[in-house]
């Protein structure tokens, strides 16, 4: 049996498929399960034992001569149909669609034969939208800005599927725990987001660290990001003259992210990779979610985990923030953050003890 994923979605939308991609293969043990990503994301695919063959779909390429002063149409029509050919070669029996994005449904119709099953996004013969499955159509109604869905990401990824998802499939990759000289006990802090409008300044983060480490002395701070985040890493040691930190931002590739969580006692951040990533690693999370974000689609899934919710970084009360941090660390409840229920699972809002209201 063949079977292809797509997932032309972020490092942290990867990673949410990971435990619904570890219930197939348990399904199909023997299947050859291909999982299609884009390049840049790629390295959220590092570590999963679950698929048989990572394939790229480089976009960028496709898009190239479409940017040309005089746009060569024909040279990307050319590069998309090489692409198309080489996959449709493989005769899938599954096509499962993870993408939830118009031109995925056009991608599945051209790599779909007449004996290929279907599941998500995809297009009738007449070139009109066709959603496959019941959780794809759900997630077209309901997911998204101002919509009122409140099942996770992880969840709907699993029901696309048609897999049930057990503990086990919660686990880390095989990691190098020696790559890294860890103090005995720190936290770590994600200095980015998957977005910009989605993150806190560096002064905002300076700020939370400064009196997060007037009430903890002795914890030092893992600062993790991408390349792109150096500035603003650097911006943050700047301001933050007495806090013992380590500046592991641009200096770790994705993989080695499970490595430096697997021994934190917190991770604090935005919507990120690294939340998702923390689920694997069972790290306690506290996430702070910003404007459009929904925590209910995308909120951290580990034990012991908290979202502090704020319309903009603006209005992130830096005392609050650090109070919160010491607060997790010694093993209480902050009130006034909604805290995520693993038996449910579910999200409380901690102040009143009712469930909370969609972001």
């Amino acid at each position: 049996m063949k079977i292809l994923v797509l997932q032309l979605a972020r490092l942290g939308d990867i990673y949410q498929s990971w435990p619904a991609l570890r219930a197939l293969r348990r399904a199909h043990p023997d299947a050859q399960i291909d999982l299609l990503v884009r390049p840049k994301f790629a390295g959220a695919v590092e570590g999963l034992d679950a698929i048989s063959n990572c394939i790229h779909w480089n976009t960028i390429e496709v898009i190239k001569p479409l940017l040309l002063n005089l746009p060569d149409i024909k040279s990307s029509l050319r590069l998309i149909d090489q692409f198309i050919l080489s996959l449709k070669k493989q005769n899938y029996d599954q096509i499962i669609n993870l993408s939830f994005s118009p031109v995925s449904s056009y991608l599945v119709h051209a790599l779909q034969t007449s004996k290929t099953e279907v599941h998500g996004y995809n297009r009738h013969q007449d070139g009109f939208f066709d959603i496959s499955g019941e959780i794809s159509t759900y997630f077209y109604a309901q997911v998204g800005i101002g919509r009122f869905n409140r099942f996770h990401l992880t969840d709907l990824i699993a029901g696309v599927m048609g897999v049930e998802l057990t503990p086990e499939d919660w686990h880390p990759p095989v990691i190098d725990e020696k790559k890294f000289e860890f103090p005995e006990e720190y936290i770590v802090l994600h200095v980015g987001s998957s977005e910009l409008q989605k993150s806190l300044p560096a002064y905002r983060w300076s700020r939370i660290l400064n009196y997060f480490y007037e009430q903890c002395p002795n914890q030092t701070v893992f600062l993790i990001g991408s390349k792109d985040e150096i500035p603003t890493s650097e911006l943050i040691q700047k301001n933050c003259h007495d806090v013992n930190m380590i500046n592991l931002v641009g200096k770790t590739s994705v993989k080695d992210l499970f490595s430096v969580l697997i021994k934190s006692r917190l991770l604090i951040g935005c919507d990120s990779a690294p939340m998702h990533m923390a689920a694997f690693t069972k790290t306690p999370c506290l996430n702070l979610s910003l404007g459009a974000v929904n925590f209910w689609e995308t909120g951290p899934r580990s034990t012991r985990s908290f979202i502090l919710r704020a319309p903009t970084a603006e209005q992130i009360v830096s005392e609050h923030v650090s109070q919160s941090m010491k607060e997790i660390l010694e093993g209480r409840d902050p009130v006034g953050l909604i805290k995520y229920i693993p038996e449910s699972p579910c999200f409380l809002l901690l102040q009143s003890l009712t469930e909370c209201p969609p972001a």
